[in-house]
């Protein structure tokens, strides 16, 4: 989809809104505790890539999502502690046919526009998902096969039912990635225009796009929780990481994510800014194709874990930024069995384990990675071979560009390990959801391990069972046999790393995500000068 060239002004956006929307939505107040005649400075994200469009349901990317969670309210999101809470909706409950999901909404919220954000509106945004002629054009919003989705049903203008076609306790995970719409805007406006003039009903409005250059914001007056304290968000176009660290150092832009581990000490040496870090939600491993006859033995895959020495890792390519070694295929405390632990480093042990599965020394493999999708990917990769080398297994990395990594992933061609990252919803179910279809990722552990075909029986109990202690359960079994099955090197859950400038109060969250104004918390304040 094309993006115009031009910048989008906010002069032309207001004369968009409509004459009777100028003064309702004046863009130029001075920020909370400013003196007036003291213009507040922007606030200025730094991010590698612009999205391809401010459409939410025709793209899902972390850029994008950076942008739409100041923009758009959902009915449900996640808190800083990376549990759902409510926005939209005030409550969300299944009924007892466990079909039907009902969610009551929030009075008195609007869009920019005027328009109220009620019953009407969360239908029009759920029904345009499975619209079959915004589909020809690109909306590729997947809702509808993630959760079974059916059809939605108002009960009043502040009450919806959400139907599936079958039971299903990880809809309300889904159910956070899709901010509600403006039904008369989206509905009388096609998705080229949409993509570059959004209608939310967010703390920030939506301001210019100036095409590989920035998307700037201005705060809403009447955002039903108040007026944020930042007047203006922008977020800016860096390709280069080292640029964007150095834009940071010189105090031109206020946020850097995804900083690199080389980058911390360097940032925390400096009077005016510091790191911000949080536990994270991608589950970095290198998975092993339990379908080729050379890791079918789960003792080969249970030596290449204690082969390596992650705690090396850490220290010297990670410079200590990880939280430790994964031990689990799951990430929230409610989820993690606390019996079980990390593969320990023991070389001996793995060569014992080697030598009794039958595995002939010298036996080359290779393990694919990239170089850039995830922190430290290709050097933590060539580490894993050289601890493998050294209990006889002759593994070799092979880097991969991105996009054909991405598509021998998605249509499970590995048949040598990989190294790759999953995320995490933060919510145990889910999780392994992920690790229990046939087919999706390579993920064949199922069906060619001795454990897998109990897993599976657990996993569909799982899935249907309502009661949360008895999830919490079942996830741990779950995870006890992944762990003895090992068709993982379990690696780390990679941290959110983030860059700040001190005047800004900005926490990272675990998911990474860029957000301003989370659920049950203030809105981020300016602290100072920069």
């Amino acid at each position: 989809m094309r993006i115009q060239e031009t910048p989008i002004r906010r002069r032309s956006l207001l004369r968009w809104l409509g004459a009777g929307a100028v003064g309702a939505y004046a863009l130029g107040r001075p920020g909370r505790g400013q003196a007036a005649g003291a213009p507040q400075k922007p606030v200025i994200v730094a991010q590698g890539a612009e999205p391809p469009t401010l459409d939410p349901q025709f793209a899902e990317s972390g850029i994008l999502s950076n942008i739409e969670n100041e923009l758009f309210d959902h009915l449900i999101t996640y808190d800083r502690d990376m549990r759902i809470a409510s926005q939209a909706a005030t409550s969300y409950r299944v009924l007892p046919d466990h079909l039907t999901w009902q969610f009551k909404l929030r009075p008195g919220i609007t869009f920019w526009n005027g328009e109220p954000l009620d019953a009407r509106a969360v239908k029009f945004t759920f029904d345009r998902i499975g619209d079959p002629a915004l589909r020809k054009q690109g909306l590729n919003d997947p809702y509808y096969g993630r959760v079974g989705f059916d059809h939605l049903t108002i009960v009043d203008d502040h009450t919806v039912n959400f139907v599936l076609k079958e039971p299903s306790i990880v809809f309300p995970v889904y159910t956070t990635f899709n901010p509600i719409l403006a039904p008369g805007y989206y509905g009388a406006h096609g998705p080229q225009e949409t993509a570059i003039r959004p209608m939310g009903s967010g703390p920030w409005m939506f301001d210019e796009w100036i095409k590989d250059d920035h998307i700037q914001l201005r705060a809403n007056p009447r955002y039903w929780r108040g007026a944020p304290h930042i007047d203006t968000l922008v977020f800016r176009v860096v390709p280069d990481a080292a640029t964007r660290v150095a834009m940071l150092e010189r105090g031109e832009v206020d946020l850097v994510a995804d900083l690199s581990p080389d980058d911390v000490a360097r940032v925390e040496a400096s009077k005016t800014l510091r790191v911000s870090k949080a536990p994270g939600g991608r589950r970095i491993n290198i998975s092993i194709p339990t379908q080729n006859p050379l890791f079918r033995d789960r003792r080969v895959r249970q030596a290449f874990n204690l082969a390596v020495d992650f705690d090396t890792i850490n220290k010297t390519i990670l410079r200590g930024v990880a939280f430790g070694r994964m031990a689990v295929p799951v990430i929230g405390r409610a989820w993690v069995d606390p019996s079980l632990k990390p593969y320990p480093y023991d070389a001996q042990k793995a060569k014992a384990l080697l030598g009794e599965a039958g595995w002939k020394a010298g036996t080359s493999i290779t393990i694919n990675t990239t170089n850039g999708n995830y922190i430290k990917d290709k050097e933590i990769t060539e580490a894993v071979c050289g601890y493998l080398q050294q209990v006889g297994v002759n593994a070799q990395p092979q880097v991969l560009e991105s996009s054909v990594f991405t598509d021998r992933l998605r249509h499970a061609q590995f048949d040598m390990p990989y190294l790759v990252g999953y995320g995490s919803r933060f919510y145990g179910p889910d999780d392994i959801n992920l690790l229990m279809v046939p087919g999706f990722e390579g993920m064949e552990w199922i069906a060619n391990t001795q454990n897998g075909p109990k897993a599976k029986q657990l996993f569909d109990k799982l899935m249907v069972t309502f009661d949360e202690k008895e999830q919490q359960q079942l996830a741990w079994q779950i995870s006890r046999l992944f762990a003895e099955e090992a068709p993982w090197i379990f690696l780390w859950n990679q941290v959110a790393l983030f860059g700040v400038n001190r005047r800004i109060d900005y926490q990272a969250v675990g998911n990474g995500a860029i957000n301003f104004w989370l659920p049950g918390g203030r809105d981020v304040r300016v602290e100072g000068p920069a």
